[in-house]
């Protein structure tokens, strides 16, 4: 249905003259009429003048179909955060190994006295390792769901 249709649908439908109409717009009665025959469009404002004062939204008045949200597939949506945590991760632990690797001491030290009461041990911390097998793992899944994963249609 086209709008000048549609304007003259619903204003009959709620008993109101083009007059009426025309006055709770604050226009003419013929800018109304030529709405309703099609020879003129009604302005921005007034077309939402139009979907307040009938109660309808724009789409209904326009007759056009607002494009629906696509919705992303769960699985893509667990895909991309576990994607981000991986990065995340990744991001905590590379400076972490390449500190680590910076340390310059020989492979066969197991550990060696740094001050008279403490001890320093050198080696990857098991956090380290942690960490890395965390964003190994968020990383694998993040794959899984995203390429591997079939998508519902």
């Amino acid at each position: 249905m086209e709008l000048g249709a549609k304007i003259r649908q619903l204003r009959t439908e709620r008993s109101l003259s083009q007059e009426a109409l025309a006055h709770a717009l604050g226009v003419s009665r013929q800018a109304v009429t030529k709405w309703e025959a099609g020879a003129a469009l009604p302005s921005t404002a007034n077309l939402l003048a139009l979907c307040d004062l009938f109660g309808v939204p724009m789409s209904e008045l326009t007759g056009s179909q607002e494009p629906s949200a696509r919705r992303m597939p769960r699985s893509s949506l667990y895909g991309a955060v576990l994607l981000g945590v991986s990065a995340g991760l990744a991001v905590l632990t590379v400076p972490a190994w390449i500190f680590q690797s910076a340390k310059n001491s020989p492979d066969n030290l197991i550990g060696m006295a740094d001050e008279a009461t403490g001890i320093w041990v050198t080696g990857a911390p098991v956090l380290l390792y942690v960490l890395t097998g965390l964003a190994v793992l968020c990383a694998a899944a993040a794959v899984f769901l995203l390429f591997f994963q079939k998508r519902k249609k």
